[in-house]
């Protein structure tokens, strides 16, 4: 089921059971985002079968009063162009499962690989993110305010996403302070946002055995809440990696109409509060990193692309452009444009949701497999194409036009020619010359 409630950085998950997921009503003025998430001390992912889980959150908030999120957009079905007798490896039929709030969804293939892609560069961010800076003893601002009992530091590190299982070099997160000291608010704040009660010091301590250890401030009472918290099943506690997402595919239900129409009625709304949108091109093929090294000198591919065009036109095929080197040598080998236009003629150009998801970002990322492409440098190429394609397009036009004219001329002239055969073969003699004079006159 899906959880409604802040969107801390750290939370509290259930142990993952299999059963599949539900959604639950939302109301007009809701959204869910979706959230990357690693079980602390669990970096191994479930699996199913063979495929590895990716684990997320799905959560509701006021749309008004949502945090910062992106949109991640991707091509509904094969992110290539499928000929029509292949099998298709991304068709309706190839689902992929991904862990939402603990239960099984099935997601298309293609939004599988991009979550997959997402999810790794929010993990490396995560993993630079908890490098914080760190004061003496190795102390994070967390553990430091945590030792000194300020909570209202405490609060304001957990709003701001401080991460609660980091440790200075005595091992201690800001759990065992708390405990230790036996402040209780604080105590209970940071069990709220998911810190683990199972954490061993360099002592082998944990912050229940700090807090009777040291028997500071209200130790009773935070005795008792420790133990009490343990003895129920709260599940495992999880960071959150990196800024939520909006996908249309995962969080609106799309089996309820109404909920349907109520978001699509949202989608400017949505898209123009994003801070970025992320187009998922798809997996990278043996063409990608070829366009990626050419895309970065974007300016000098123009020449080639409208030679290309040219020449595809005028034979008709794809194939090897005879290229003069010694004339011209700023013009891409056939193999090189034909890597960029392939990345170019990728399915999500072509969807229609795509224009209006553009058209509303405030920022745009293009993924390609383990490639990130400017929006920039790809709608300039785009808009090169279809501008050098309608050029080509026209002036092959005007050719054929040209040669329709002339050929209605000489099979007019023939016609004519053969009427007047006919009618000269079937008119007496005395009336030809009458004939004659009606043609020339």
């Amino acid at each position: 089921m899906e959880s409604s409630s802040h969107l801390a950085m750290d939370v509290v998950l259930p142990a993952f059971d299999f059963q599949p997921f539900e959604y639950t009503d939302i109301s007009s003025n809701e959204i869910r985002l979706l959230s990357f998430v690693e079980r602390h001390g669990q970096p191994e992912s479930y699996k199913l079968g063979s495929i590895p889980l990716i684990e997320c959150t799905l959560e509701t908030v006021d749309f008004y009063t949502s945090p910062a999120y992106e949109v991640l957009s991707h091509a509904t079905g094969n992110p290539l162009a499928v000929q029509p007798d292949s099998n298709d490896e991304y068709g309706d039929a190839c689902k992929w499962p991904v862990a939402v709030n603990g239960r099984l969804l099935y997601v298309s293939r293609n939004l599988y690989e991009g979550l997959s892609r997402v999810r790794q560069l929010r993990h490396n961010s995560n993993v630079t993110a908890d490098e914080e800076t760190r004061y003496k003893h190795d102390k994070t601002r967390l553990i430091k305010a945590a030792e000194q009992g300020m909570l209202d530091e405490v609060l304001d590190c957990l709003r701001s996403g401080a991460h609660l299982y980091a440790k200075d070099e005595f091992g201690k997160t800001a759990l065992h302070y708390a405990a230790e000291n036996g402040r209780l608010e604080m105590v209970r704040s940071l069990l709220e946002h998911g810190a683990s009660l199972d954490d061993l010091d360099k002592s082998h301590r944990t912050p229940f055995a700090c807090c009777v250890q040291q028997r500071r401030g209200e130790y009773e009472e935070v005795a008792a809440l420790l133990l009490s918290w343990k003895g129920e099943d709260r599940g495992d506690p999880a960071r959150k990696m990196g800024d939520p997402l909006w996908i249309e595919a995962l969080c609106v239900d799309q089996s309820n109409v109404e909920e349907r129409n109520v978001q699509t009625a949202m989608m400017t709304q949505i898209l123009s509060q994003a801070r970025m949108v992320i187009g998922w091109l798809g997996v990278d093929d043996a063409t990608t990193s070829t366009a990626y090294k050419l895309m970065m000198e974007c300016d000098s591919i123009r020449p080639s692309i409208v030679y290309y065009l040219q020449y595809k036109w005028d034979t008709g095929v794809d194939q090897e452009m005879e290229i003069d080197s010694e004339s011209d040598t700023s013009l891409l080998s056939t193999r090189e444009v034909q890597a960029i236009m392939t990345l170019l003629e990728r399915s999500w150009f072509r969807q229609t949701s795509a224009s209006q998801e553009l058209a509303m970002a405030k920022d745009v990322a293009l993924y390609c497999g383990p490639y990130t492409f400017s929006w920039t440098d790809a709608s300039m190429l785009l808009r090169i194409i279809k501008s050098s394609d309608n050029a080509v397009q026209k002036r092959k036009l005007a050719s054929i036009t040209a040669e329709s004219q002339s050929s209605a001329l000489t099979l007019r002239g023939k016609r004519t020619q053969s009427w007047t055969n006919l009618v000269e073969d079937n008119v007496r003699p005395h009336k030809r010359v009458s004939l004659q004079k009606f043609q020339t006159s």
